[in-house]
């Protein structure tokens, strides 16, 4: 009876030992996995920044060829929003003055206007815009008109239709 006893006692170790062994084993597939798809999801963010980033490039490109001379600092993208970089410092459209934003808004539209087939750049609430940033805007969109990366540029400035020139623009004063 002892020898029967000592027989199922080790039947029932080794029973669990086999559990333990494939219970660790699982563990060590499902950790595995687990690498694998932090690994891969990791490399699917990079793959898809790599993507926005060649697609925004050449965009922000144009946007700054066109106004840079105008924006307090180059256009710039970083995590799914557009904005600028000023001593190291990433600032967000959505931070932006009401000024910048408007003259970013722009330099984005006439980015996209020279890319499109319908080459029109149209711009509103020039009338928020100093003096001297209104006539710098209208003068970058002369040498986009000049350029031929537009076709053409209506600007809406109720107050000072007369600093634009004429032959470039059409000006809704209303």
């Amino acid at each position: 009876v002892r020898l029967a006893n000592e027989v199922r006692t080790a039947i029932g170790r080794a029973r669990d030992l086999e559990h333990l062994a494939k219970a660790e084993k699982e563990r060590d597939e499902a950790k595995a996995e687990q690498e694998l798809a932090a690994t891969a999801g990791k490399e699917l963010k990079a793959i898809q920044a790599e993507l926005v980033e060649s697609a925004f490039k050449p965009l922000l490109e144009t946007a700054n060829a066109i106004f840079g001379s105008v924006l307090l600092s180059p256009l710039a993208y970083r995590d799914g929003e557009i904005g600028t970089v000023r001593d190291g410092l990433f600032i967000g459209h959505k931070t932006m003055s009401g000024t910048e934003r408007l003259l970013s808004y722009a330099a984005i539209q006439a980015a996209l206007a020279a890319k499109s087939p319908v080459r029109l750049m149209l711009l509103d609430e020039m009338g928020r815009l100093t003096m001297k940033h209104a006539c710098a805007v209208g003068e970058v969109c002369g040498l986009a008109l000049g350029n031929k990366l537009v076709d053409q540029v209506i600007l809406i400035d109720p107050e000072r239709p007369k600093i634009y020139p004429s032959d470039f623009f059409n000006v809704i004063t209303v």
